[in-house]
């Protein structure tokens, strides 16, 4: 699986987009769907109890902020490592109600950050 780290300094203008300043737990690219990359990327930054989803590209640099949750409201959150055409993705659902969306990312971060806010997510 690939890696794709963001340094210090990417994690503070994360973290000033966001307007967060609790200590970011994870940061990872996902796609919204089962396919990386068919619908855009997202930037998932996950603090002590949000999970913050920016838009990757032009949104990303103006500054404005597409969607905020509360870890709290997620009732579940299932992920797994798939394998296709010898790669390696992971895909997170997260319930929230009577929705469920998918996520995709092509990232090992995205493993990480799928593993923590599932745990987050049992505990409450």
């Amino acid at each position: 699986m690939l890696n794709r780290e963001y340094g210090k300094a990417e994690i503070v203008q994360l973290n000033e987009l966001t307007g967060d300043d609790r200590p970011v737990l994870a940061v990872a690219d996902f796609s919204p769907g089962p396919w990386w990359g068919f619908n855009g990327v997202q930037i998932f930054v996950l603090t002590t109890d949000q999970l913050h989803m920016v838009q990757k590209g032009a949104a990303f640099t103006h500054g404005r902020l597409r969607r905020s949750i509360p870890t709290s409201s997620l009732e579940k959150v299932d992920w797994h490592i798939r394998r296709r055409f010898s790669r390696e993705a992971v895909r997170m659902t997260l319930k929230k109600g009577s929705r469920r969306r998918t996520y995709t990312s092509k990232y090992q971060q995205g493993a990480s950050l799928a593993r923590e806010l599932a745990l987050r997510s049992q505990r409450t």
